[in-house]
């Protein structure tokens, strides 16, 4: 396999796990008050964490697509839509959690 071809497979893969890890729902379930002040609290982590590794996810993807820009316009575009889509439903997590966690 080439390095192109490494490329592809690796930038696919990583996609393909953050999308499957960002799109599994559960219900939540709460006994009292500080298990939902707990649950909110562990709401908020993990979305800084998810923030701070799309913002790393970026610095790698930019000049991949900017490549694939040139290259293979078919990859481009496949690539940037799934890397579109990951953003697009961090910032619908990021707003809609917004207004729970400054209550």
């Amino acid at each position: 396999m080439d390095l192109k071809g490494f490329r592809v497979v690796t930038l696919v893969a990583t996609l393909f796990f953050f999308i499957t890890c960002t799109t599994k729902t559960k219900t939540w379930k709460f006994d009292d008050v500080h298990s939902l002040d707990v649950r909110l609290l562990e709401n908020k982590d993990w979305l800084q964490k998810t923030k701070l590794d799309l913002k790393n996810l970026n610095k790698l993807m930019q000049p991949q697509l900017n490549y694939y820009l040139k290259k293979d316009f078919r990859i481009h575009q496949k690539l940037n839509k799934a890397y579109e889509g990951m953003k697009i439903d961090v910032r619908y997590i990021d707003s809609t959690t917004n207004p729970c966690l400054n209550c």
